[in-house]
């Protein structure tokens, strides 16, 4: 006999198979009916397309995914990197009196999105508060008085020190001590930190045969660089100024090569 809680995953996985076959619908009544992935550097983005150059050294015009929190920008980053306002996410464990029972391993930074894009599977994600990590309704936020356990906290940095960060997540301000040896990941849903030359991968649908337009329902860049490593090496600084000054390129306009439907 199944649950409420097993019909409720039927549901769920019901609504997400006939999500997924709408969009692969749209986009084959539109045309875009041949599935493709493809790599490539990126040389332009701007607004809903980006330009990226496969290794034959072809263009290729992308229009980005429909779900903004399909296109991913990864990297990782050092705690000097941090800075109060920044938007975190970290996972930790309370006891009883709301207190961090151990220090954060794990420190994910993600930028600024705006709600009224997303689904409600992702708001935990992005907007601030403290989620209990198995799901089940939390019955205070980690302040006292409330259910001992693992929980999510989303929000951002309001203050620093050695031991670790001070987060404000919602209504409640929660200390967090970060492990010496955390990581601290990079996980944007734009490509506010990306830089010409970045390696791209596109899943996405195309028109047969023309396959240098490409309509995308997943972006990924995933970079090697470290945010807040030491700038005083000479190659460091020369990389810097380089991004600094070829930064606009990632501005220009890629409407010169858009897709033609």
């Amino acid at each position: 006999m199944f649950t409420a809680f097993g019909h409720h995953l039927i549901a769920l996985a019901f609504v997400s198979s006939l999500a997924c076959f709408s969009a692969q619908r749209t986009n084959a009544q539109q045309g875009w009916d041949t599935v493709i992935q493809v790599s490539g550097k990126l040389k332009t983005a701007r607004g809903n397309l980006m330009v990226i150059t496969r290794d034959d050294d072809t263009d290729v015009t992308v229009m980005m995914p429909d779900d903004p929190t399909e296109l991913t920008f990864s990297a990782t980053a050092k705690p000097a990197w941090l800075r109060n306002g920044m938007l975190v996410r970290v996972q930790a464990m309370f006891g009883p009196t709301g207190q961090p029972q151990m220090p954060v391993d794990k420190v994910e930074l993600f930028a600024p999105f705006q709600a009224k894009k997303l689904a409600g599977h992702h708001r935990e994600r992005f907007i601030a508060g403290v989620y209990p990590a198995d799901a089940k309704p939390a019955a205070n936020s980690p302040q006292g008085g409330f259910q001992p356990g693992v929980y999510k906290i989303v929000g951002v940095i309001a203050g620093m020190s050695p031991e670790g960060i001070l987060v404000n997540a919602g209504n409640t301000r929660v200390p967090l001590p970060i492990a010496q040896d955390a990581s601290f990941s990079i996980q944007y849903n734009d490509l506010s930190l990306a830089e010409p030359g970045d390696l791209v991968n596109v899943s996405g649908f195309h028109q047969p045969p023309d396959e240098t337009k490409i309509k995308a329902s997943s972006i990924t860049v995933k970079v090697d660089r470290v945010y807040g490593e030491a700038t005083d090496n000479p190659k460091i600084r020369k990389r810097t100024r380089e991004a600094s000054a070829t930064k606009q390129d990632v501005q220009k306009s890629a409407d010169e090569t858009a897709l033609q439907n």
